[in-house]
């Protein structure tokens, strides 16, 4: 199928080949606009379009119809025999003649035309057959709309049914649960609306849907829509989302960036290469206009997520998984510059890299803390002095703890101080091989040199372990709790620091407090304890 595009710096553009298209995002970037374009500029096609603004309310009764009065007033909003005025009435009775904003309000129609082809299938099958044939022929097999609701309801839900009797529509689950269907939940009436919509599409549809994602509990939507795509092959699908994993998981699909809508029918859009390596990261970017920082873990469960969202409120904040990813994916959307409007920077660990290396990762935008760990933030003077007097701490007894507290840490760092000295000696190590391996050579005996010294190491590894050291025990003996939190990389310091003791908490629960304070009004001067130890030069 061939799908015409709105003009792009005046020139005409068109979507061949492709089994669906997805238009994302900012909001108020124009997609709902763009889409009734679509609707309105490819008269060639049926189009059928579900808006994001829609009634689920599914009545208790619905009134018998015939069945091409009932598809009538489903697909155009009216019936009516001249079938041009059908047309040029859809926007007045389908749409409210508000085609962006209109709340469409169909499910008691869409019911009434299902029924009325249920009626009229299973009437025509009573008397053909009535006389007591036995041979069914195969034409007379064919299943109902209805039917075809209730097994792609069933593949969706395997544990809840759909039944119909006596024009009402049931769900049954398990033994003895039953209840009509206008008491389905927001997401069973979704499904049944989505699965009904588009099952009643005329043959050979373009079926735009706006937010295929409402009411649908993420561990069911992309097997919900891969389902009704795959019942549907002879319709074109067009996808106005903002749910970024739905946007992905779309096979054979093309991405349409809409940036803008310049008034007149005219938009400022792009059309996404879907090659890209980083395609859902590169969605998420172009669906917010906020800046963008990429960080370590993951939404569900990582601190890191928790803690910059708080303190870096005016960037979106993404987790994309490893250090590395971070890394990569900030290089990586550096070069596609002009697939969005503002920066994207990163953050990491400092993981024991030295200062050369450090500076290269700040010229492509990755930043580092001034800590070992992100865990070693929450243990910054200023950090615990904080909690101390929120939690009420005389001010005798604050000095007092303090020092505990540090001299906890530097005692920790003191007896692991093999531990750490081995693990920044090992990183220098695979530096120094690394540089060796990557050094440029021009001959062959060039490159043989530079192995045979790295099996010559022996030296530089004992050298290298004494400074590191020596380096730990002259923090230690300095007191300088600054530079112990930069090196220490151990995730039982928070425990071992006794601030837990002290204030009688749980890891957690001083963790969650922290982030708390940090979330309120009262807590600027919080914030900027913690962002001086993560510079990320704004």
């Amino acid at each position: 199928m061939e799908i015409k595009l709105p003009d792009l710096d005046g020139q005409p553009q068109t979507i061949i080949d492709k089994s669906s298209m997805i238009l994302i995002g900012a909001n108020g970037s124009g997609k709902t606009r763009m889409s009734i374009w679509i609707e309105k500029n490819n008269p060639d096609s049926i189009v059928h379009r579900i808006s994001a603004q829609k009634s689920l309310d599914m009545p208790e009764q619905t009134q018998n119809r015939d069945i091409s009065v009932a598809y009538e007033k489903w697909f155009f909003g009216i019936n009516n025999e001249n079938k041009k005025f059908l047309n040029d009435a859809r926007d007045s009775f389908r749409w409210g003649k508000k085609p962006v904003t209109h709340l469409l309000n169909d499910f008691s129609e869409l019911l009434e035309y299902l029924m009325a082809e249920e009626f009229k299938i299973n009437a025509e099958f009573r008397e053909k057959y009535r006389d007591g044939k036995t041979t069914i022929a195969e034409k007379d097999k064919q299943p109902t709309k209805l039917d075809y609701i209730r097994k792609l309801w069933h593949d969706v839900l395997p544990n809840k049914e759909l039944k119909l009797s006596a024009g009402h529509i049931d769900v049954v689950s398990g033994v003895d649960i039953k209840y009509h269907g206008s008491e389905m939940s927001d997401g069973e009436r979704a499904i049944f609306y989505y699965i009904g919509e588009i099952i009643s599409a005329p043959p050979n549809s373009i079926v735009i849907i706006d937010e295929p994602e409402n009411h649908l509990h993420k561990s069911i939507l992309v097997r919900l829509w891969n389902s009704i795509e795959e019942k549907r092959k002879d319709c074109f699908f067009i996808y106005l989302t903002h749910n970024l994993d739905f946007a992905v998981s779309r096979l054979d699909s093309q991405i349409i960036w809409v940036k803008e809508y310049l008034g007149e029918n005219n938009w400022s859009y792009q059309i996404i290469d879907d090659t890209d390596d980083i395609k859902a990261l590169s969605l998420e970017i172009l669906g917010n206009r906020q800046k963008i920082l990429l960080i370590e873990g993951d939404k569900e469960r990582s601190l890191d997520y928790k803690l910059y969202s708080i303190i870096f409120n005016d960037y979106n904040v993404i987790p994309v998984g490893s250090c590395q990813k971070v890394i990569q994916h900030t290089k990586t959307c550096s070069e596609l510059s002009d697939k969005h409007y503002l920066d994207v920077k990163g953050i990491i660990d400092i993981d024991r890299r030295d200062e050369n290396e450090l500076n290269n990762l700040r010229a492509m935008g990755v930043f580092s803390l001034n800590v070992a760990e992100i865990e070693n933030l929450f243990l910054l003077p200023e950090v615990v002095e904080y909690v101390f007097r929120k939690m009420s701490i005389q001010d005798e007894d604050i000095v007092k703890n303090i020092n505990i507290v540090n001299s906890n840490i530097l005692n920790f760092l003191d007896e692991k101080k093999a531990e750490q000295a081995l693990l920044f000696t090992k990183k220098e190590c695979e530096n120094k091989i690394n540089e060796a391996i990557h050094r440029k050579s021009t001959k062959i005996e060039e490159y043989i040199e530079d192995v045979k010294n790295i099996r010559n190491m022996d030296t530089f590894i004992s050298n290298t372990y004494k400074e590191n050291i020596d380096t730990i025990e002259r923090i230690c003996s300095s007191r300088n709790i600054d530079e112990a939190l930069k090196i220490l990389n151990n995730k039982g310091v928070i425990q071992r620091s006794g601030v837990l003791d002290i204030l009688k908490m749980s890891k957690d629960g001083y963790i969650n407090l922290i982030l708390r304070s940090l979330q309120s009004e009262k807590s600027s001067e919080l914030i900027s304890v913690f962002k001086s130890k993560i510079n990320i030069d704004d």
